[in-house]
C-alpha cells in the first residue's frame, strides 16, 4: 500500500508493455471467432450467438493470460522482454 520498490515499478512496466502485445493476438482471435461463429455455425436466435461469442472472448482472454503468467513465472520478468 506504500511506494513501490524499483523491482516493482519494472515489473509493471513490463506487465503493460506485455498486455499491448498479447491484445495484438487477442483482438483478431476474438474477432474471427466472430466471424467463423455467424458463417459456420447455425444460431436459432441473435441472443444465443451473442452468448457464444462472448464466451469466445472469455475464453481468449483466459488463456493468454494464463500463457502469459506461465512465461513471466517461468523465465522471470527480466528475460521475457
Amino acid at each position: 500500500m506504500g511506494e513501490l520498490t524499483e523491482a516493482e515499478k519494472k515489473t509493471a512496466l513490463h506487465d503493460v508493455e506485455s498486455m499491448k502485445y498479447l491484445s495484438y493476438i487477442l483482438y483478431p482471435l476474438c474477432f474471427g471467432g466472430a466471424v467463423y461463429s455467424l458463417l459456420y455455425t447455425p444460431h436459432k436466435r441473435y441472443v444465443m450467438y451473442r452468448y457464444k461469442i462472448i464466451s469466445y472472448e472469455y475464453f481468449y482472454f483466459c488463456l493468454l493470460i494464463t500463457v502469459y503468467t506461465l512465461i513471466v513465472g517461468t523465465l522471470g520478468p527480466s528475460k521475457v522482454l
